[in-house]
């Protein structure tokens, strides 16, 4: 199942380190509200996770900080329904531990100041999925990281993509043209996977080899004048 998360990763709702008695490791929460396990730190996961999506991460950080004017925790808007805003959900048990999890704001349905008579504040954060989560962070700070994910989403580089699709005039022929191409590009590459799958392997034709004496000489040689008798 962890496969087809990284794989899809809009199954995602939040990545959240966790200590465990193996050490540090990380806790991926779904859409649907399960939960799994992986034995890798959360900077490595969305390593791995960038890399399986062929995301430049460097790049991605580096246009969010551009439009966010925010030098840490960058918002990585990787793909539509997965925008993953970092922020601190948990105490360190020891210094230097990694306290930042990411949490996809497309997953956050309210969140609200949490109650209590700590000097550290922190609020509740409810998931779609049913799920709440505790963020050491206060109310203003979780809504100004919301509002960076909103808006490197808006500046993501796949959404340059929807932006010049959505300029296109479908009335043009042009327009019009291409799209038959696609369509016959698509029904074509159907056709050849379908044919692909179906084929069933045959065995190499098998051409007779001549023998020796039915081969023809390389050359005629030329009969040269008869001799008178």
């Amino acid at each position: 199942m962890i496969h087809q998360i990284v794989s899809h990763p809009q199954q995602i709702a939040a990545i959240l380190p966790q200590y465990r008695e193996n050490g540090d490791t990380t806790l991926i929460l779904s859409m649907d509200g399960e939960k799994f396990v992986v034995t890798v730190q959360v900077r490595t996961f969305i390593q791995q996770l960038a890399r399986r999506q062929a995301i430049d991460l460097g790049a991605l950080r580096s246009n969010a900080r551009e439009v966010t004017h925010s030098q840490l925790l960058q918002p990585l808007a990787f793909c539509p329904a997965v925008l993953l805003c970092p922020m601190k959900v948990r105490q360190a048990k020891i210094k230097g531990d990694n306290c930042t999890g990411y949490i996809n704001a497309c997953a956050v349905e309210s969140f609200e100041q949490a109650v209590t008579n700590e000097e550290k504040p922190h609020c509740k954060v409810h998931l779609y999925n049913g799920m709440t989560l505790t963020v050491f962070l206060s109310a203003r700070a979780i809504e100004n990281q919301l509002r960076n994910a909103r808006l490197a989403e808006a500046h993501a580089p796949y959404q340059t993509l929807f932006q010049n699709f959505n300029t296109l005039d479908l009335y043009s022929d042009h327009t019009r043209n291409i799209l038959i191409s696609i369509e016959s590009l698509t029904h074509g590459l159907l056709n050849l996977l379908t044919i692909n799958d179906n084929q069933t392997p045959t065995t190499q034709k098998a051409y007779p080899v001549k023998k020796k004496k039915d081969r023809l000489p390389l050359f005629t040689p030329r009969s040269g004048p008869s001799k008178k008798s």
